[in-house]
């Protein structure tokens, strides 16, 4: 009876064991949970799954679902409301808690909202297709310029490629002749101005801006908005030396020339004017001739030039002595004139093909050497005295035989001594 009643008193206790939890609730939980009133405020991140751990006297609690023999019971998750077993690390808020077996309530998933019901799309409204807005373009765009400053190789502005917001006030307007010459206008033009583009598009332009060769030409009384400053350049010149001579409208203007420059790589001169008329370049004639009294007949005029192309001649009096010299390369020439006694004018002139011309004059006085000829004529007047006293001798002597001769009609005359002198 005792025996029995101790068996009893064993399976009873073996029962409460059984019963009672395995494990103290770790205090780890408890630092991270304050405190709870249900499994839902014990919250639990599982290999990125979340869970709930259990809420124990108001603690939430780590319940290990794992035997100390190694097997799993659930048994020991349902005794505290949890419904599985997961073995991992457990977060909380990010920051790691326990990991093993662990006994966990999954959180439920929420149901997906409801659908918002969608309103009927609005009938869209059909938007205008709006119409292609046209680039700008100024009235200068549309000129034409003569075919003469448009040549293949031209360097001439085109007018149609000025900004619309540039055209009011246009910086570099070029012309240009390839071969022969151009104008790039260093100051601004307005090519809104309705006066301008009217010369522009009339076919006399060619006549009011002329790009020769060694000659350029603009017509400022016509088309005054050009007399501004510019940049010329003279293309195909072959020049020698430093004597650049750059007239404008036929006379030497230092004041409104300036930045002469010849690039003899690419046969071009180029200078800066002020202002606008007509420009060329001169064959930069210098005699090394000075006037003054020579006694030679015969005197050698010699210079230099500095266009190549020209050909020199000279004029005597008014009369041409000499036709056509030209230079050699390094532009010099010499050439012999005949003078006349006296005060000889002499003009030089040098020209270009392009018919552009340089002339010196000089005054020289040609007084022949006398010396010679009164020589000449003492000795010929010598020369006929002497002459005459040999013709005076031979006929005095001549005259004598004739006295000397006894004519037979005349008496022979004795001739008595006289005394005192001897016979």
């Amino acid at each position: 009876m005792r025996k029995s009643l101790v068996m009893i008193l064993f399976v009873l206790a073996a029962v409460v064991f059984t019963l009672s939890p395995r494990e103290e609730i770790p205090e780890v939980s408890a630092q991270h949970y304050p405190s709870c009133n249900s499994y839902l405020d014990c919250p639990v991140t599982i290999n990125g799954a979340n869970y709930y751990y259990a809420c124990v006297s108001n603690t939430c609690a780590y319940i290990s679902c794992k035997k100390q023999d190694g097997t799993i019971d659930m048994s020991i998750c349902t005794q505290y409301g949890a419904s599985t077993c997961v073995d991992g690390q457990g977060y909380k808020d990010g920051t790691p808690i326990t990991s093993g077996y662990q006994c966990v309530t999954p959180a439920p998933v929420a149901p997906p909202p409801a659908p918002t019901p969608t309103p009927p799309a609005p009938t869209p409204t059909p938007t205008p297709t709006p119409s292609p807005t046209p680039t700008p373009t100024a009235e200068i765009n549309s000129v034409t310029l003569p075919s003469e400053f448009t040549a293949e190789g031209s360097a001439t502005t085109v007018l149609s490629g000025i900004p619309v917001d540039q055209a009011g006030s246009f910086t570099g307007l070029t012309f240009d002749i390839p071969g022969k010459s151009r104008i790039d206008f260093t100051k601004p033009l307005n090519l809104t101005d309705s006066a301008l583009i009217n010369i522009l598009k009339s076919e006399s332009l060619v006549e009011i801006i002329k790009l020769g060769d060694k000659k350029v030409a603009v017509d400022s009384t016509q088309a005054p908005q050009f007399n501004i400053s510019a940049k010329i350049t003279m293309k195909d010149v072959d020049l020698v030396g430093d004597n650049n001579v750059i007239f404008r409208d036929g006379v030497l203007d230092e004041d409104s020339v300036s930045e002469v420059n010849y690039d003899a790589t690419t046969s071009e001169l180029s200078f800066n004017v002020s202002g606008f008329s007509t420009y060329t370049l001169q064959p930069g004639l210098k005699l090394n001739v000075t006037a003054g009294e020579v006694k030679d007949e015969n005197i050698l005029i010699g210079g230099t030039v500095n266009d190549l192309e020209s050909v020199i001649s000279v004029t005597v009096n008014g009369q041409e002595m000499v036709v056509e010299v030209k230079p050699n390369v390094q532009g010099e020439f010499s050439v012999y004139v005949g003078l006349t006694p006296g005060d000889n004018d002499i003009l030089v002139r040098a020209m270009n093909a392009e018919d552009i011309a340089d002339e010196q004059e000089i005054k020289i006085t040609y007084t022949p050497d006398n010396t010679s000829t009164v020589l000449l004529v003492a000795g010929v007047g010598l020369g006929i005295v002497l002459v005459a006293l040999l013709l005076i001798v031979l006929i005095a002597k001549r005259l004598k035989r004739r006295g000397n001769k006894v004519s037979p009609a005349t008496p022979v005359e004795t001739q008595m001594p006289v005394p005192g002198v001897g016979i």
